[in-house]
């Protein structure tokens, strides 16, 4: 049986200030890196055949973390990216609370279209059985372990 772990990045100092990162890299603060650090050992002894995270800084610094005792490359792909937030990126989340939604936040329809047409993803070592790829089907594509 197939089992797929989804893991939300670790805090990040805009996290604590309430800022709306959107598409921003963001980094890791000391309570992040803990967090990530202790999902890192629950996980230890779980066979994960693939890591893969959004190409941003804090999805990946999280990641990475969490690989480490697998000896395992971690993938990295814009699919997985958090909505683009537009004009409201950067902005102090309680102020946005009766705002109207600029126009150039990232539509639904728009990130669904975003995951339909990314091409492929191979694996990091040229593999090609457990290759992770998504076509017109979506994300459940990219996601699929290695070990079918």
């Amino acid at each position: 049986m197939t089992k797929l772990y989804l893991v939300r990045h670790g805090e990040t100092e805009d996290n604590v200030r309430q800022i709306l990162q959107g598409q921003s890299p963001g980094k890791l603060n000391a309570n992040g890196i803990r967090q990530a650090e202790e999902l890192r050992d629950r996980l230890r002894n779980e066979q994960i055949d693939a890591f893969v995270a959004s190409d941003l800084h804090r999805a990946v610094q999280t990641c990475r973390i969490i690989a480490q005792p697998h000896h395992r490359e971690v993938v990295e792909t814009p699919l997985l990216r958090e909505r683009d937030w537009g004009d409201f990126t950067g902005m102090y989340i309680p102020d946005l609370k009766d705002r109207k939604w600029p126009d150039n936040v990232e539509r639904t329809d728009r990130m669904a279209a975003r995951a339909r047409n990314q091409g492929h993803l191979s694996r990091p070592d040229g593999a090609g059985r457990g290759a992770w790829h998504h076509q017109q089907g979506g994300a459940e594509h990219l996601l699929r372990q290695a070990h079918k």
